[in-house]
This record gives C-alpha cells, sequence and structure tokens, in this order.
C-alpha cells in the first residue's frame, strides 16, 4: 500500500495514471482481479480515442479539410498515395471485387467493384476478398501511414458507418475524386440555349 501511494505520488507518474484499482487478494489471484477491473477501463479509453477521432475527421469534412469518405472515393484516394491516415469501421462488410469486363466491340478490360450486385453477364471475376482484409493487408504498401478501426459502440461510430460508408481518411492533400467528377453525358440532356429549369 505505501508503495502504491509513492508511486501515485510521483508526479511524472501520477501523469499516467489512468486510475488506481484496489483488489482484495495478492498473487496471481488480485492480478487477475485488476485485470477485471481494467478491463472495462481499457475499452472506456479506446472508445473515447475512436470519438475524438471521429469528431476531428467530421469537422474536417464540415471545413472542407483534405479528407475522403465513402469507399469509392476513399479508396481511390489511397490508391493515388494520398491517404495519410485511414479509418475503417470494424462493421465493414462490403468486398473487392476485380472484374474481367468485354465490351461490344469484344475488347476487355479490368475493373474493381465494392458490391456483389454490380457484377453483370458480361463481367468475369478474377479476384474477390473482403475489402477490410484488403486495407488491413495493403494499406502501408499503398503509401498510408496508419489504419484506425473504429466500432460502432459509440454515437460517432454509428454515424460514421451509416453515413460515410464505414470507411474514410484524412489526406496529405487534395486531389479530386470520383464522386466530384461530373458526367459528361449530362451536358449532352441540353442544348446551349436550353435552360434546364424550364424543361419538363
Amino acid at each position: 500500500y505505501q508503495r502504491r501511494v509513492r508511486a501515485v505520488s510521483y508526479p511524472r507518474l501520477k501523469a499516467k495514471v489512468i486510475k488506481v484499482v484496489d483488489v482484495q487478494y495478492g498473487g496471481d489471484a488480485g492480478l487477475y482481479e485488476v485485470l477485471l477491473h481494467c478491463d472495462e477501463l481499457m475499452k472506456s479509453q479506446k472508445l473515447f480515442k475512436e470519438r475524438d477521432l471521429l469528431i476531428k475527421f467530421m469537422t474536417s469534412i464540415a471545413d472542407d479539410g483534405a479528407c475522403a469518405y465513402g469507399i469509392k472515393d476513399t479508396v481511390f484516394a489511397l490508391e493515388a498515395g494520398a491517404v495519410e491516415t485511414l479509418i475503417v469501421s470494424e462493421e465493414l462488410r462490403e468486398k473487392r471485387i476485380v472484374l474481367l469486363r468485354r465490351t461490344n466491340d469484344g475488347e476487355e478490360s479490368t475493373t474493381v467493384v465494392f458490391k456483389q450486385e454490380e457484377v453483370d453477364q458480361n463481367s468475369k471475376v478474377l479476384e474477390s476478398s473482403d475489402l477490410l482484409e484488403w486495407l488491413m493487408e495493403n494499406y502501408q504498401t499503398l503509401g498510408a501511414s496508419n489504419i484506425q478501426l473504429v466500432s460502432s459502440d459509440t454515437q460517432q461510430g454509428n454515424q460514421f458507418f451509416m453515413a460515410f460508408e464505414g470507411i474514410g481518411a484524412f489526406l496529405r492533400y487534395k486531389l479530386p475524386l470520383p464522386s466530384q467528377q461530373s458526367d459528361p453525358n449530362d451536358d449532352l440532356l441540353f442544348d446551349d440555349d436550353d435552360d434546364p429549369e424550364n424543361i419538363v
């Protein structure tokens, strides 16, 4: 007990103490009791860190900061080498499916989709893997400094999963993302003199 009091009173050590736990037993039994107390405490600390990270991320989006969210935009930024920190929900269940597609002219090209319903009859599946597993294995190779897995146990974590498809990233720099690209075919719907607001 005296050792504990002296240790906690020492300023440099005190700053690192999260909680002091009293136990009824010594030896292995006491250590086991400490671990039981700490399990819930460490989970709470993890959730606090996740919440702060996601608040920072959502604030960056609101401030038009260098970030990406959603599967297509985030994977695009990752493959472009622009991602600093990758954030992924533990609930992410999408696939990464590499397809070989054949056009009507007989030409072949490969493309990547993330939903099974995007696989059509003109496509051949070359590779299929869990997106979360693929990200964990490849984020460093693609230049990201780190990956942060977050749960949906907090309000922010649940919102991140539901509203942002459970994936986002802080970027090193801004770049044009797929969701920001306009469809060139949209311009063909109107003549130069047409006002879209007057077309019914």
